[in-house]
């Protein structure tokens, strides 16, 4: 039996995605992954809470991260053992990634407001033969830094920055993230001594399968844990309908670690973006799957979207305690510089390949 049919009205799009999205999971669908701009991305959950209904505020501030996992392994965090755990974890990476980003807080006499300048990546230097336990160790200038100490990315003796580093612990186990603060001790012609403080902080957040990303927002798979971690380990327990509303009313602090892969056919193309990337988004769309024998559904994957940027940032917990509302028709300007970087290096790839 079949039945012949003819459309009667116009074809509506029924999708509501306003951005280009980009593949970041091979498998995942059709779409290509770019293997030039990954990301390590690590969810948080906070204390707040968007509200059902109404506008959102324009600003957000007193928000408080409740992490997964932010233990750091050091016995006595003094400043001597900090700069030991540093070096042994980096390492472990391979040599173009034995590396710290730098950032000097600065605050901008235009806006009255402190931000993170961020520097670039600098080489850690003497991870091989310096046997010796001190607070002191030795960076390479940051590839931004300036000359003229009257410009704002100068460094000099006395200045404090943030460096954040990175190790992979196992072929099996995600990235591990830290930030740590230090104070410029000696700028010389091409090197630096710096000192370090005894304070670090491990990459609190969850580990989230990033499935594509775009300008505004993001796919994530779900996972159990990532469940737990939100829910509670009794979320089995909840209403379904319960489970989705806390899921989707939770404000979420989103930490992107940009991985960038370029040769010299395309370095022309690299973004300029922060070895971390933060922006507070929200559950927009949860995907369903069947449950096991036609039971109750369950959540296959998550859509988020950006809606908040850091505005101002602390100098006492060193981290972004104020948040400005994304309004309509603006982006985070580090995904605007990656959309731009991608839709060159496409253009150029599949010109090359014809």
């Amino acid at each position: 039996m079949a039945y012949m049919l003819r459309p009667v009205g116009n074809i509506r799009k029924q999708e509501k995605r306003q951005f280009l999205r980009y593949a970041h999971k091979a498998g995942a669908g059709s779409r290509r992954v770019y293997s030039q701009i990954m990301f390590d991305l690590y969810v948080t959950k906070t204390d707040t809470t968007y509200p059902d209904t109404g506008s959102l505020p324009p600003k957000l501030a007193d928000l408080h991260a409740i992490a997964h996992d932010d233990a750091v392994d050091l016995d006595d965090p003094n400043s001597e053992n900090i700069v030991k755990f540093m070096k042994n974890a980096i390492r472990l990476n391979s040599r173009e990634s034995r590396v710290c980003g730098v950032g000097k807080p600065y605050m901008d006499e235009r806006t009255n407001k402190v931000g993170l300048l961020e520097m670039g990546n600098a080489d850690v230097l003497g991870l091989e033969t310096s046997k010796e336990e001190s607070r002191q160790f030795y960076i390479r200038k940051p590839p931004k830094m300036s000359t003229d100490r009257k410009e704002a990315n100068s460094l000099t003796n006395g200045d404090n920055i943030v460096l954040g580093f990175h190790t992979r612990v196992g072929p099996d186990s995600p990235t591990e993230y830290y930030d740590m603060i230090a104070d410029v001790a000696r700028v010389g012609t091409e090197n630096m001594t710096v000192r370090a403080s005894e304070f670090i902080r491990k990459e609190g957040g969850i580990h989230a399968e990033l499935v594509d990303f775009s300008i505004g927002g993001f796919k994530i798979e779900s996972s159990k844990s990532f469940l737990e971690y939100v829910l509670g380990e009794d979320y089995g327990l909840m209403d379904f309908e319960e489970q989705v509303q806390i899921l989707e009313n939770t404000c979420y602090m989103l930490n992107f670690y940009p991985k960038l892969r370029f040769n010299r056919e395309t370095e022309m193309y690299i973004p300029e973006v922060p070895m971390k990337i933060q922006i507070l988004g929200k559950i927009v769309r949860v995907e369903l799957s069947t449950g096991p024998e036609g039971g109750n559904p369950e959540v296959k994957s998550f859509g988020l979207k950006f809606y908040y940027d850091p505005s101002e940032y602390s100098c006492d917990s060193y981290e972004y305690d104020r948040w400005e509302l994304i309004r309509d028709f603006k982006e985070n300007k580090h995904f605007r510089e990656i959309h731009n970087s991608l839709n060159g290096l496409i253009a150029f790839l599949e010109n090359s390949s014809r």
